[in-house]
């Protein structure tokens, strides 16, 4: 799921092409299991979505292979 980080972060990526360079501001952050995918990253640790433990790295990495899974595609393809 992806959502607006609540505490404001944002991520930079610079695309430089021949005529120009652009600088893109994403605030969006995907959480898995709960926990966002960008916590090492921002370090706020206050954040409810931030876990660095192994226990909390087991489940984000585990939840992130299941949804690239055909079972939990076809279950967000089907209309509710």
């Amino acid at each position: 799921m992806k959502i607006e980080c609540p505490n404001g972060w944002t991520s930079v990526e610079t695309l430089s092409l021949p005529a120009a360079t652009f600088t893109v501001h994403r605030n969006q952050v995907t959480l898995h299991a709960g926990i966002c995918d960008s916590c090492d990253l921002c370090g706020i640790t206050q954040c409810r979505f931030y876990d660095t433990s192994r226990e909390a790295t087991r489940l984000f990495l585990s939840a992130q292979a299941h949804e690239h899974t055909l079972e939990f595609l076809l279950q967000q393809a089907r209309p509710n």
